[in-house]
């Protein structure tokens, strides 16, 4: 819930979210094999459904789908995957380079959903550089989101578990 509300506060930090962290670290840590995928999807489905119909209504419409919403969400699977492989023994230089990994494949895949799917660049070399131009603002937020929550999420289970230990042979 605290990955949810990150996207739902409103802010200057636009893209400064645990989504992404979320994605990849419960790729690594949640055992089973759907709720490792349905758990960051599902809470930027429920997340967009809020910022779309609600939030962002005058600028959507009220529609929950919109224009390379695809493009969104294919990253958020790829880095569940990319997770299970970066971090299958999770340290904390992992946890940054997942976080890098993943912030290049959503700002890779994002960028050219909007210049793809939209109307805002035009479809040419130059208007695809365009969008990517544009979303590095974006890009630097997601990079810093992703590592900072990623490692939060990281030493938070640390702590947890060297704490357990110490509890089970004390």
């Amino acid at each position: 819930m605290v990955a949810a509300a990150t996207r739902l506060v409103p802010y200057e930090m636009v893209n400064f979210t645990a989504i992404g962290a979320l994605a990849f670290m419960g790729g690594a840590m949640i055992e089973n094999k759907w709720l490792r995928y349905l758990l960051p999807i599902g809470l930027l489905a429920v997340t967009d459904l809020v910022l779309n119909t609600v939030i962002h209504a005058e600028f959507t419409g009220g529609s929950f789908f919109y224009d390379g919403m695809l493009w969104v969400y294919i990253p958020f699977i790829l880095s569940v995957a990319l997770g299970r492989v970066i971090l299958k023994e999770a340290t904390a230089g992992k946890v940054i380079f997942a976080g890098l990994v993943s912030g290049i494949v959503f700002f890779l895949l994002s960028n050219f959903g909007v210049w793809m799917s939209g109307t805002m660049y035009p479809k040419t070399a130059g208007g695809l550089l365009e969008a990517y131009y544009m979303g590095l603002p974006f890009f630097r937020n997601t990079l810093v989101g992703n590592m900072v929550y990623g490692l939060a999420i990281y030493f938070t289970l640390v702590l947890a578990t060297k704490k357990s230990i110490k509890e089970a042979t004390a």
